[in-house]
C-alpha cells in the first residue's frame, strides 16, 4: 500500500510534524492533490490560514527597499542584522542597541566585510537628512539606480530635484554610472502589437 493513503501517516505529518500538504507530496513522491484527496477522503481536518502561517521553517524574501529577509509566520528579520550574530556580536546589541550598516550602500551585499555595526546616533548620522531627501541616501541612491535600473532623469522626477542634483549625489558617493546606451530599455508592445 502506497504511504500516502494511510491516514496515520498523513494525521502525523500534517499535525504532529506540521507539515504542509507540498511537503508532504515530496516526502511521499505524489502530488500535492493526491495528498488533499486521501485527506479529504479520511476526514483529516485542515489547518486554518492564521495556523499555517505559523510555520515550522522560514521563508526567504526582499522586502520594498531591497533587503533580504527571513520571514516565519508574522516575524521578520533582516539578514544583515543576522550576520554580525553569526560572526560573534551579541544579539541583544544588534536589535536593542545598534545598527547594522552596509559600508557600500548596497542593501544585497550581506558580505561580513561590507557590514558595520554602530550605534543608532552614528548611523543616523551618515543618514542624516535623507529621511526627505532620498537623493542623499547612498543606499536609496545605489538600489533605484543599479537593481531597480532608474536613469537620472526618473530619479530626478520621483524625488523632485534637479538631474544634476541627483548626479552631484551620486558622484560624492562613488556610485558608477551606466553608459549612455546601457539606459535604453527594450520597448513593449501593446495588445495589438503595435510599437508604444
Amino acid at each position: 500500500m502506497e504511504t500516502y493513503k494511510d491516514e496515520d501517516t498523513l494525521k502525523r505529518m500534517y499535525h504532529d510534524e506540521r507539515m504542509s500538504m507540498g511537503q508532504m507530496a515530496d516526502e511521499l513522491a505524489c502530488s500535492k492533490q493526491t495528498i488533499s484527496n486521501w485527506m479529504d477522503k479520511f476526514g483529516i481536518e485542515r489547518r486554518s490560514l492564521s495556523e499555517a502561517r505559523q510555520t515550522l521553517y522560514a521563508t526567504h524574501i526582499f522586502d520594498e527597499r531591497g533587503y533580504e529577509r527571513v520571514v516565519s509566520g508574522d516575524d521578520s528579520v533582516r539578514v544583515h542584522r543576522l550576520i554580525p550574530i553569526a560572526h560573534g556580536a551579541d544579539p541583544y546589541e544588534i536589535f536593542e542597541g545598534a545598527n547594522v550598516h552596509h559600508k557600500n550602500g548596497c542593501p544585497l551585499d550581506n558580505r561580513p566585510s561590507n557590514l558595520e555595526v554602530m550605534e543608532h546616533g552614528k548611523h543616523r548620522s551618515l543618514h542624516e537628512g535623507t529621511l526627505n531627501a532620498p537623493w542623499k541616501d547612498e543606499e536609496v541612491l545605489r538600489y533605484e539606480y543599479h537593481n531597480k535600473g532608474k536613469t537620472l532623469a526618473e530619479l530626478s522626477n520621483e524625488f523632485g530635484v534637479a538631474e544634476q542634483t541627483v548626479a552631484d549625489w551620486m558622484d560624492k558617493f562613488n556610485i558608477e554610472r551606466r553608459k549612455r546606451w546601457e539606459h535604453t530599455r527594450e520597448l513593449d508592445r501593446n495588445e495589438s502589437g503595435d510599437w508604444v
